[in-house]
């Protein structure tokens, strides 16, 4: 995969236009195919719209942002199941005083990737919160959205450490199981997890991960905004 032009041309398109103006790019965004050193996977990898095949040949990367939050910095990630391909990039976040929910950032690089679209995981997370034991995300999609959109299947990439992971959403008994990831060695994340989810007045919600490992069981909560 050639990255050189592919992000020249990434980055020339994110620079203009004014589905960008609340978001000015602060760290280019790079991949690295293959990268020299090993990638060890955190509990939550990556939480975003489930996509499709066709999504994910978009030429936009869209977060559903609300307006009214201050000035911050987002970080967006991009990885693969197998640690083949990493992404990242930062942008500033600029309050405007419009309404506009989804924001186009900027245009991945097209072309064959090395994973499945299953296998691929996208983040992007408010930079200031990066550490907290509680990871918190914006939510995330591959295209372009409608602000119309009321309601969506997210999907969390995750590790489940070889145990049943099961996702909760607020106000629902039920949690959905996470389903293995096949077909590829494991290395950034192992399973995924598809939630459905009300796109309401409120903007954000704090979704569980429960691990069962035996006679053990451990919570992992996840703040997602939106």
């Amino acid at each position: 995969m050639k990255i050189g032009l592919r992000a020249a041309m990434w980055l020339a398109i994110a620079a203009c236009g004014p589905a960008h103006a609340d978001f000015i790019q602060k760290k280019k965004y790079e991949e690295v195919v293959d990268p020299p050193t090993p990638v060890r996977g955190h509990a939550v990898v990556g939480v975003s719209i489930k996509p499709t095949a066709f999504d994910l040949k978009s030429e936009v990367i869209s977060i559903r942002f609300d307006p009214a939050l201050p000035a911050q910095d987002v970080r967006v990630d991009v990885a693969s199941a197998n640690g083949r391909l990493r992404g990242d990039g930062v942008w500033a976040h600029k309050p405007t005083g419009g309404s506009k929910n989804w924001v186009a950032l900027a245009a991945p690089p097209r072309g064959a990737r090395p994973d499945h679209v299953d296998h691929l995981a996208l983040a992007a997370q408010p930079a200031e919160l990066n550490d907290s034991n509680v990871p918190t995300f914006q939510l995330a999609a591959w295209g372009s959205m409608n602000d119309d959109v009321a309601s969506v299947t997210v999907r969390l990439y995750v590790n489940t450490r070889r145990a049943e992971l099961f996702a909760y959403v607020p106000g629902v008994a039920n949690g959905i199981r996470c389903q293995p990831v096949a077909g590829v060695p494991t290395v950034r994340f192992d399973a995924v997890c598809d939630v459905e989810l009300a796109l309401g007045k409120e903007r954000s919600t704090q979704l569980t991960l429960v691990r069962r490992d035996g006679g053990q069981t451990s919570k992992q909560p996840v703040n997602l905004r939106w």
